[in-house]
């Protein structure tokens, strides 16, 4: 597995864990909430960078 690959599961799997505690639990509101989604935010915005890197580096470009 590319250094890319490995990145690119591993922000999947943070997004795809973030977003299901937000779908599936109620109970977290206000401040916490606004902070999982600003980490749903960082992670989509990684995601981006990732797909952007050189080869060289890893990515997939």
């Amino acid at each position: 597995m590319t250094r890319s690959q490995r990145l690119s599961r591993g922000l999947n799997s943070i997004f795809d864990h973030v977003s299901f505690i937000l779908d599936n639990y109620d109970s977290i509101t206000g401040d916490a909430r606004r902070d999982l989604q600003e980490v749903l935010y960082i992670v989509g915005a990684a995601q981006d960078e990732a797909a952007q890197l050189p080869i060289a580096e890893g990515g997939a470009a």
